[in-house]
């Protein structure tokens, strides 16, 4: 395309050749491609400098005349040369409401207005196609037009584009909260390491809630830029508050000791299931205001039908259910109920509480002639909420309910309501709020004053618990949030964990042949392949799940639903990381060879091994039960329930890593090691190391995986090829799902 100089019209035309005169400099001669009319096989001279100046590349010809806005752009800019020939392009990942805003819009040029696709030439990656070059071009874009913008809205597309096109991308752009939920974990985390591996750009702009998790800032942070704003562009002045609710001793202690099942128990898979439903019975429990409602009684009875059947050892059985009778007080309904009656029922008050306990709330308050508006933490965050609310009360919410709603800028005080029990945590999430918050704003490459409004209500709300947690101190211990839900809070979707809950927990002698509570993590499944070299061997794909396919001698990450017959699948079994750690504890123990290898050259795990080591050691030689060393404790001061200590006295059942400082402290006191006591703070870290160690030499074996020949690989890798490709839809448990599984289907169902 030549743009003509006395006009900037865009003519299409095709090199003719170098001129033949004898001219001190190249001269290009362009043919117009028109048959008839002024411009009909019209020869053009120019310079070197002008070809470059005045000629792009297009897709295709044409012999429509269309105005090229480009150099009056440049002016405005005060560019005075740039180049029409560059292939480089930008990359927009937005919803489609989005990118339809953007290429309706209009571009204020020199006093004229002027399309944006005319100006800057785009296309639209299509999101269903079997080819990858599958387009549409934008609105008011030329045809001919060599796009410098490549829009998608579906990531799986440009997943697909990306890795078997060979263009030229200089920045992608990641707009709006959608690609970071959970379901596009997977395809988000590959899209940065393409443009990491590529030396590409990448730009995001998001809500300040979507981007408060820690998973998301490490890998957004180390992007060019962030553009994050709230919900509205009005956004309010926030106050917040965090107010504990009383709990009564035996209550208290009792949800202790739940906790300390949770937290040691949560990596085995006899107790997996029981864990995290667990984790729902406290949502409920500690979310009801109405002391009539006998949702948490029954699912209580459920979970300890559930501990009836398991495999666990009996006496941990016997004092978790002692724990469970003691755990649920009608008075702390009554409790939660009078402090918001302190706060106020009013029309002004808006109370968000578990989507599972949102519509009993709401009709336990229409019965009492409460105006207070109910909804439950998945409720969309529109427009009309906005000034409407001078009170927003939050009923134990998760960290990520939690900064989802205080994020959102409606303004007025919000105020956090937990158990006192959930106290100490509070403080600690809230001090990860405020570090989350402090790296969006350093890193906001627009400031525009939103989120710099929220940080010191959140210092201030720091500050001001800090006295409550003083109050508790001596009757609480840190805690962490996975032990008080059940699961990481940034793993469900709004509304997943409610579906959650709708589903029935097993009960019988099912879960001994079925498993069926290992994990508790639904998802649905649409395909399922078979292979040749094991019979019995399934995958059950996801509709985002990935595998490693095998490429010539090489390696590449692929959508499951684009793999078929005949396709090779690498498989690769590699432990999961407690039980490699403890399969690592028992080989150092039995070998002193093995011992003295290992640990030489390994400070931390020499540091990690002694104390756990000494410390069971100290048990078997007493011969103590898990009862006696509750009750040692005990009088040293320490309080853990029997499954804590039936857990760390066995090295089949070790974790990495104790709750807090202070066990280590006192097994110090119990086994006469002073250095526990007085170094425990450095064994703590090690072990921590330790478990950092195991999590990333298996995270970079998988890695590895996809970048190296398979000549380079250095442990072992097998090749299963698809036989039978089957669509499906199911319902399965997450664990079982994008990998290869050994086992007969029988027992998957």
């Amino acid at each position: 395309m030549y743009s003509l100089p006395r006009d900037n019209r865009m003519q299409s035309v095709v090199f003719a050749g170098l001129s033949t005169e004898d001219l001190p400099e190249e001269r290009w001669q362009l043919k117009s491609i028109n048959t008839r009319g002024g411009e009909r096989g019209v020869v053009r001279t120019i310079s070197t400098a002008d070809f470059i100046a005045r000629v792009s590349t297009a897709n295709s010809i044409s012999t429509r005349r269309m105005i090229d806005y480009r150099e009056k752009f440049a002016e405005q800019l005060g560019i005075k040369q740039f180049s029409r020939t560059s292939d480089k392009q930008i990359i927009i990942l937005a919803e489609s409401s989005v990118i339809n805003e953007v290429t309706n819009s209009m571009v204020d040029l020199g006093g004229a207005s002027i399309n944006f696709g005319a100006l800057f030439q785009g296309r639209i990656l299509k999101s269903q196609g079997e080819m990858v070059d599958d387009f549409k071009i934008s609105r008011h874009t030329s045809r001919t037009a060599y796009p410098f913008i490549t829009y998608a809205t579906n990531i799986d597309a440009l997943w697909a584009y990306l890795n078997e096109s060979a263009s030229d991308v200089e920045r992608i752009y990641v707009i709006g909260r959608k690609w970071w939920a959970p379901q596009h974990q997977t395809a988000i985390e590959w899209l940065f390491s393409y443009a990491k591996a590529k030396k590409i750009s990448i730009d995001v702009v998001s809500t300040v809630a979507s981007m408060m998790n820690r998973v998301t800032l490490n890998r957004i942070s180390k992007s060019s830029s962030i553009y994050a704003w709230f919900e509205s562009q009005n956004v309010l002045r926030t106050k917040l508050s965090i107010n504990p609710i009383d709990e009564s001793r035996e209550e208290f202690d009792a949800w202790r000791d739940i906790v300390d099942f949770s937290s040691e128990y949560r990596e085995d898979s006899e107790a997996f299931g029981i864990v995290n439903w667990i984790g729902v019975l406290r949502t409920i429990y500690f979310s009801t205001i109405d002391s009539g409602d006998d949702s948490a009684s029954k699912l209580l009875a459920s979970i300890q039908d559930a501990i009836f059947y398991s495999q666990l050892d009996r006496e941990v059985k016997g004092n978790l259910n002692e724990a469970l009778n003691h755990s649920l007080d009608s008075k702390f309904a009554i409790r939660l109920d009078n402090e918001l009656n302190k706060i106020g029922y009013g029309q002004d008050t808006l109370i968000l509480t578990s989507p599972r306990t949102a519509t009993v709330t709401a009709g336990y308050l229409k019965r009492r002639g409460k105006r207070a508006t109910v909804l439950g933490y998945n409720a969309e965050i529109n427009h009309q909420l906005y000034h409407s609310f001078s009170k927003i009360v939050l009923i134990n919410p998760t960290a990520v309910q939690r900064r989802r709603w205080l994020f959102a800028g409606l303004g007025g005080l919000l105020i956090c309501l937990y158990p006192e029990s959930f106290l100490p945590f509070s403080l600690r999430s809230m001090q990860t709020d405020l570090a989350f918050a402090n790296t969006i704003s350093d890193s906001d490459f627009i400031n525009d004053g939103g989120i710099d409004e929220i940080i010191p209500s959140i210092r201030k709300a720091i500050t001001e618990t800090k006295q409550e947690k003083n109050k508790v101190q001596d009757k609480v211990e840190d805690i962490d949030e996975q032990s008080m839900y059940g699961f990481e809070d940034d793993e469900f979707e709004d509304g997943e964990l409610d579906q959650l809950i709708s589903k029935r927990l097993p009960t019988g002698r099912q879960i001994l042949s079925d498993n069926q509570l290992e994990q508790n993590r639904i998802v649905t499944v649409t395909s399922l392949l078979r292979f040749e070299q094991n019979k019995s061997a399934i995958l059950l794909g996801t509709p985002n799940g990935r595998v490693i396919r095998r490429k010539n001698d090489a390696f590449e990450l692929a959508r499951i639903d684009c793999v078929h017959v005949g396709d090779v699948i690498a498989y690769v079994k590699l432990e999961d990381c407690v039980e490699s750690y403890r399969k690592t504890f028992l080989k150092i123990s039995d070998s002193e060879t093995e011992l003295n290898y290992n640990l030489d050259i390994n400070l931390n795990q020499k540091l990690d091994f002694y104390w756990k080591r000494q410390f069971i050691n100290y048990v078997e030689k007493h011969k103590l039960s898990p009862s006696d060393l509750q009750k040692q404790f005990s009088a040293l001061g320490y309080q853990r329930s029997v499954g804590f200590f039936q857990a760390w006295s066995s090295p089949h059942r070790l974790n990495f890593v104790p709750r807090d400082i202070k066990f280590i402290e006192k097994i110090g006191e119990l086994t006469g090691h002073s250095e526990f006591s007085h170094y425990s703070r450095k064994y703590y870290k090690a072990s921590q190391t330790v478990r950092e160690q195991f999590q990333v030499e298996r995270q970079s074996q998988l890695e590895r995986l996809e970048y190296e020949d398979i000549d380079s690989i250095d442990y072992p890798v097998s090749f299963l090829t698809v036989s039978d490709v089957e669509s499906v839809h199911s319902d399965v448990n997450r664990s079982q799902t994008n990998r290869i599984l050994e086992k007969p289907e029988e027992e998957l169902r």
